[in-house]
This record gives C-alpha cells, sequence and structure tokens, in this order.
C-alpha cells in the first residue's frame, strides 16, 4: 500500500460518508413524497453537492503525489473533509414528518450548507498549495473558480427563491465546464496539465487566412 493510498483510505472515508448523506437524503424524499412539498431547491442542492463532493474527491487524487505521511496530514484532512461532511449532512432534513415543504427547509439551512461547501473548498485549495501543488492551474480554471466563489457566496445570503435557483443553476454550469475542460484536455486527470493546455489554447493568438 503506498502512502497516499494509506491516507486517502480516511478521506475517502469521510467524502464517502457525504455522498451517503446527500444521496440518502434523496431517498428518504422520494419514499416520503405523499403530504411533503419537494420543490425543486433541496433536490438541485443535493444535487450541487453531490457533484462538489465528486470534484473534491478528484481535486485530491491530482494532489497524490505531493501527500506525505504524517499526523498532520491525517489531521488536516480529516479537518477538510469535515467540512464537506458537515455541508453535505444540512442538505436534507433528518425528520421529514416535520416539515411540510422543503423550501422552507431549504430557506432556513441553505447558507450553513453553502459557507461549509465554501470553506471546505478554501481548506483543500490551501492544503494544495502548502504542498506545492498548483489547485487553480491556468488562467481558465482561476477565472472560472473566482465566479465560481463569488456565485457561491451570493447563494449563501440571497433570499429570493427564484434567484437561488438561478445561481445554484449557475454553479453547476461553471462546475460542468470545468469537469469538461479538464475530460478533454486531460482525460487521465491530471489537472495541472489541463489547466496549462486551456490556458495556452487560450493565449494563442487567432490564425487568420
Amino acid at each position: 500500500m503506498s502512502v497516499f493510498e494509506f491516507v486517502f483510505s480516511l478521506f475517502g472515508l469521510v467524502l464517502g460518508l457525504a455522498l451517503t448523506e446527500v444521496i440518502g437524503g434523496l431517498g428518504r424524499v422520494l419514499k416520503s413524497r405523499r403530504g411533503l412539498r419537494v420543490g425543486w431547491l433541496t433536490p438541485l442542492l443535493g444535487l450541487l453537492l453531490l457533484v462538489e463532493l465528486t470534484a473534491a474527491w478528484a481535486s485530491v487524487w491530482t494532489s497524490r503525489g505531493a501527500i506525505p505521511f504524517s499526523v498532520l496530514t491525517l489531521f488536516c484532512g480529516l479537518a477538510v473533509t469535515g467540512v464537506f461532511y458537515m455541508s453535505a449532512n444540512q442538505v436534507f432534513p433528518d425528520a421529514l414528518d416535520e416539515w411540510g415543504d422543503l423550501d422552507d427547509y431549504f430557506d432556513r439551512h441553505k447558507g450553513g450548507v453553502i459557507c461549509c461547501l465554501v470553506v471546505g473548498w478554501v481548506l483543500l485549495m490551501a492544503g494544495q498549495a502548502a504542498l506545492g501543488v498548483d489547485p487553480l492551474p491556468g488562467h481558465f480554471i482561476k477565472i472560472t473558480q473566482a465566479i465560481w466563489y463569488a456565485v457561491a457566496v451570493a447563494l449563501a445570503f440571497v433570499r429570493d427563491r427564484r434567484l437561488c435557483l438561478l445561481l445554484m443553476l449557475g454553479l453547476l454550469a461553471i462546475d460542468t465546464a470545468i469537469l469538461l475542460v479538464d475530460a478533454v484536455a486531460d482525460p487521465f486527470g491530471d489537472r495541472n496539465a489541463a489547466g496549462a493546455a486551456v490556458s495556452g489554447l487560450l493565449a494563442q493568438p487567432p490564425i487568420l487566412s
């Protein structure tokens, strides 16, 4: 077993539990639809968390060569993944019979979900930078991530439900763009190479015939 495999077994366990929280919550909603107004907001927030948690898992993989084994590494990784778990834990209510409308639950807990998500990403990227891994390789990734953070912070504090819906769709669109660029530029998952490749393409002057 490599150092990364040993260390990531802890990180993967917590991230896997976070994914289970969201998927399990969605399952509870599907089983309890009678008498419960589901709406679009909470399920879309769950979808956003599934995408973000999967992206975080992939982001850790890109740092595999730089992760050392130490007790400090384990505790730092536990802190990062723990914050992601707390975000996922708030997406769906534990007791659905206490809520007649999931939009009301969304209004009360959306801020906590998004704030934990943003803090988790900030801690993850700070950890990558401390290990000498560029968490935002290339201009395209830097720009899209800056937009993502701005939209996420706005979502955490906006109260209008229609605007929240649009902001979540915007975050999913940004995530989709980043994932597509990563997949097309480097199908083997090296995000640094992908970001550099896309930045190089964007920096090339247009060819005039």
